[in-house]
């Protein structure tokens, strides 16, 4: 009787250890087709994408750009064939955002961003994303909270208050962890 007690008890243990452990890891987002163009992940440090399924730190030392194609052995010599596409539609300026899913466009739902950074006619080049990274906004409640999001670029006009384009892609962020996952659009 001992033993089946101790059995049923580890059991409920491991149950309990399971729930627990699979309670706070947000989901694998799925890609989203409604950015303007596909959009990679490229680690700032070694100019290589993250790897399918990386989980990364809110505040990563490292550093997150995106790229408009994957970059899984070296960069181009021709670094410019790197950037987002030109411009258009009067866009002047580009920002990095954090929104809701379907608010890409919605400057007014973006819950963090970053700074400014005039297009001078010119696709954006390896513009910098992450949590950490856009520093507008209240971090630590989205940190704290979790969950699904568009991260990536808006082009601006009007005094950055019209979204022209918008280039991201899903991540979900680990409710109160402070990590996040990422999804590479299908080839």
């Amino acid at each position: 009787m001992h033993t089946a007690l101790r059995r049923l008890g580890i059991a409920i243990f491991a149950a309990l250890f399971a729930t627990m452990s699979l309670s706070g890891c947000a989901a694998a987002p799925t890609w989203d087709s409604s950015s303007d163009a596909k959009v990679y992940l490229v680690n700032n440090t070694t100019a290589l994408d993250f790897a399918d399924g990386a989980t990364v730190d809110w505040n990563t030392d490292q550093g997150v750009v995106l790229c408009s194609f994957p970059l899984v052995s070296a960069p181009p010599d021709d670094q410019t064939k790197m950037a987002l596409p030109a411009p258009t539609n009067g866009a002047l300026d580009v920002m990095a955002f954090l929104a809701p899913k379907g608010s890409e466009r919605n400057k007014t739902a973006w819950k963090l961003w970053g700074d400014t950074t005039l297009l001078d006619g010119k696709g954006a080049l390896l513009p910098a994303v992450w949590p950490g990274y856009l520093t507008n906004g209240d971090s630590k409640a989205i940190e704290n909270a979790g969950g699904t999001y568009s991260m990536g670029v808006a082009y601006l006009k009007d005094n950055d208050q019209t979204v022209v384009s918008a280039f991201y892609t899903t991540i979900t962020i680990d409710a109160g962890k402070g990590t996040w996952k990422f999804v590479t659009p299908p080839k």
